[in-house]
């Protein structure tokens, strides 16, 4: 069984986990984090979940890992000013496995950009990077997607999507998907789109009588449903903790 970790204390985390270890590990609602440092030994595995409402301005998380080992990466952003997200992860030997989803929501005049890179310096290695942004109000989000396969990493497979939501008129969503490749031998992918709610969504919601703000808030806890449904709640504090971020959500659509 994994080891499950609710971290309650503000600050840096520094995580190295042993061959073979696995781990989960959920912040929770109540803490700050601003410098994470992991490191994955062989065949070892972690689930890491962060939350932000903006308490920190600047989030710096940096990995490496080896033969085998796996990271699952939640981001989870929520915001009425600026945060800066940057995060680089090193994948350096055969077989290790990257999974990155980052969930942004700003509002008011919320500036939050998010940078993360991943590099594959082994062959043989995996990696996908999934980034969905809400923007309402004056909110500026920026969404720079970064991965890098170096030469002779052949059989590297890199996935890379970003998605917007702008709800306001004055609000804007930028979306810079980069790949670097240096190999033949590779899968490699990316995509990015901005636009508004789906108007015949929205008219076929309040077809049935719904209420306009109503009808905007189904679509948009829509966008976010199947991302917060990644997160497993094991016990009742990550119970609490996913409830609690799908509740940050509601709140700011109203």
């Amino acid at each position: 069984m994994n080891d499950i970790l609710v971290l309650k204390e503000n600050g840096s985390l520094v995580k190295e986990l042993k061959p073979n270890e696995k781990a989960v590990i959920y912040q929770s609602l109540e803490s700050t984090l601003d410098n994470i440092d992991l490191t994955l030994q062989e065949n070892s595995s972690l689930v890491l979940l962060t939350f932000n409402n903006g308490s920190v301005k600047d989030i710096n998380l940096k990995s490496k890992l080896a033969k085998n080992a796996s990271l699952t990466i939640y981001n989870m952003i929520i915001s009425s000013s600026e945060v800066n997200l940057k995060e680089e992860v090193y994948v350096e030997d055969v077989n290790a496995n990257v999974n990155i989803l980052n969930v942004c929501l700003g509002y008011e005049e919320a500036k939050i950009n998010s940078f993360i890179h991943i590099f594959h310096n082994s062959e043989y290695t995996n990696s996908e990077l999934e980034t969905y942004a809400i923007a309402i109000d004056k909110a500026h989000l920026t969404l720079d997607n970064n991965a890098t396969i170096k030469n002779k990493c052949k059989k590297t497979v890199v996935h890379q999507k970003a998605k917007g939501l702008n709800l306001s008129k004055d609000s804007t969503i930028k979306a810079q998907p980069n790949l670097y490749i240096d190999e033949y031998d590779v899968e490699a992918s990316h995509s990015a789109s901005v636009g508004n709610i789906n108007k015949d969504d929205l008219f076929y919601l309040m077809s049935r009588g719904l209420p306009e703000s109503d009808a905007r808030k189904i679509v948009v806890l829509g966008f976010i449903n199947p991302l917060i449904d990644k997160i497993e709640a094991l016990n009742a504090e990550t119970t609490h903790i996913k409830e609690g971020i799908l509740e940050e959500f509601s709140q700011k659509l109203k």
